[in-house]
């Protein structure tokens, strides 16, 4: 990395300095196919002085992020470049052909039609939402708008967009899609599960948050064509589960836009009974990933463990992906009246990565438990040490007592014993295993009241040698490429929405 060391500049109150000797800064989430979530995206701005503490040397991203505090301490002006189009000429080329632009200027106007492309320009180019980098990122990009607006411009914009202007854009785009040909397609739901930011957000509820705090998300349903992809029509809910309400009023917006609602596409653990018996009375066919504790896949499981892996007559074209699909119908749920094909994968690379952060967890939680245990059996001994004491003192032969004397004593000795060791277990902290640990690690007790640790190995090995494996359920019969592929058509809509 090339470095400006002629110049120092206060490092930005929104960087930081990591430990590999660099200042990057975070510009949003993107979603990386390699590790299937959401990661931040960092970007290198220079290096920290080697003596001169809150400075650094910049690099060109600096000067391009942050021109005009790098000219006002460098005390210099930078020259003013060129202006890049290319992203502007595909967006208004893609925009105008699939009737996008018309639409837009149609029910926002021409300054907020404008804006709304440089914004999708500013997501696709940087792989964020973020407003807080627009200004910077796009100065020397060809806008729709006159200029790169600021973030406080940014939020007034989105907060005067409403609901009608919503409805009346979504009614005007899926007509325009009906025309293109488009009339028929998927539904699919997506809980995102990522916590949302944003304040005073109406559809934003608590649910089944991925940072796995006690925050407020957003889901949503979308309709694409079952065709290209296009996404036809979208409906944002509360929390991260399907609501057979909003998917009911799915299916009648696109009926009556005279969309055929082909499929219902639905991911792990979004799928409920009251959706089920939707698609039975609606004529529909299904496409839902199951997740692994499912009947369906458990079965799957059994029957194909040994023989997917790597095995080289069941990949699945152009993907690191081996594949097996059932010949019958089988039991999906618990629910007896739920049947369909499975299409069980395995995934080497995601395999390989899960398999090593258990072994990683478990490791960490066996060597956890152990001191925690080897502490407690070495106060329980020293207790037992104290009460062996404790008695031989006392029955010591010099003591002069009556018989009586000594029975009342005795009496009152062992009470306090007894009240001793009650109290030193109230004190102890439980010892105990993570619940999704607790079939691999187990806590034992001997009859002296000393504690161990068992590993289950044969549950142990199990657990990693699972670890990859993914399955689909089709209400059709196909070949497990074709149940992949149209699933894939909800990660198509997926990171947009994600973002």
């Amino acid at each position: 990395m090339a470095v400006d060391k002629n110049v120092v500049v206060k490092i930005p109150s929104d960087a930081r300095v990591y430990p590999d000797r660099v200042v990057s800064i975070g510009q949003g989430l993107h979603y990386s196919e390699v590790q299937q979530r959401n990661v931040r995206e960092k970007r290198t701005i220079g290096i920290p002085h080697p003596v001169k503490p809150g400075m650094m040397y910049p690099n060109d991203t600096f000067k391009l992020l942050y021109r005009k505090e790098f000219e006002e301490q460098a005390h210099t002006k930078l020259p003013i470049g060129e202006l890049l189009i290319g992203m502007y000429a595909a967006i208004m080329a893609v925009s105008v052909e699939i009737g996008l632009y018309e639409i837009l200027l149609t029910v926002f106007g021409e300054k907020r039609a404008h804006m709304m492309l440089d914004y999708a320009m500013y997501i696709i180019i940087c792989h964020s939402n973020v407003s807080q980098h627009y200004e910077y990122r796009m100065h020397n990009m060809l806008l729709f708008s006159r200029v790169a607006y600021s973030d406080t411009v940014w939020s007034d914009f989105f907060s005067h967009i409403t609901k009608e202007e919503i409805q009346q854009f979504k009614d005007l785009w899926i007509d325009k899609c009906q025309e293109r040909g488009l009339t028929s397609g998927y539904i699919s739901s997506d809980g995102s599960n990522d916590d949302c930011e944003s304040e005073g957000v109406d559809e934003a509820s608590k649910g089944k948050a991925k940072s796995g705090k006690n925050r407020k998300i957003v889901g949503f349903m979308y309709s694409v064509s079952n065709v290209d992809g296009t996404l036809l029509t979208w409906e944002a809910y509360r929390g991260s589960y399907v609501d057979s309400t909003v998917f009911e009023n799915m299916l009648q917006y696109l009926i009556l836009h005279h969309i055929k609602p082909k499929a219902l596409l639905l991911d792990r653990g979004f799928c409920n009974k009251k959706c089920l018996n939707l698609i039975k009375d609606n004529d529909m066919h299904f496409i839902i990933k199951l997740v692994e504790s499912t009947t369906g896949c458990k079965t799957m499981l059994n029957q194909c463990l040994e023989s997917l892996k790597f095995n080289v007559q069941k990949r699945i074209s152009g993907e690191q992906l081996f594949g097996e699909s059932s010949e019958s119908q089988i039991q999906l749920f618990k629910d007896k009246d739920t049947k369909g094909y499975v299409h069980l994968y395995y995934d080497w690379k995601n395999g390989g990565e899960r398999a090593f952060a258990l072994m990683d967890t478990v490791e960490m939680v066996r060597e956890s438990l152990e001191r925690q245990i080897k502490k407690y059996n070495e106060e329980k001994d020293t207790l037992n040490e104290q009460q062996e004491s404790k008695a031989c003192t006392e029955s010591s032969p010099t003591e002069k007592k009556d018989r009586t004397n000594v029975q009342v004593e005795a009496s009152a000795e062992n009470y306090s014993g007894e009240s001793s060791e009650a109290e030193q277990k109230k004190k102890e902290k439980p010892i105990s295993v993570p619940a999704k640990l607790n079939k691999i690690l187990k806590i034992v007790e001997s009859q002296d009241g000393y504690k161990s640790l068992e590993v289950n190995y044969e549950e142990y090995q199990k657990r990693v040698f699972e670890k990859g494996f993914f399955s689909i359920a089709t209400s059709f019969k196909c070949m497990a490429d074709d149940a992949y592929a149209g699933y894939k058509l909800v990660a198509m809509e997926k990171n947009p929405f994600s973002n």
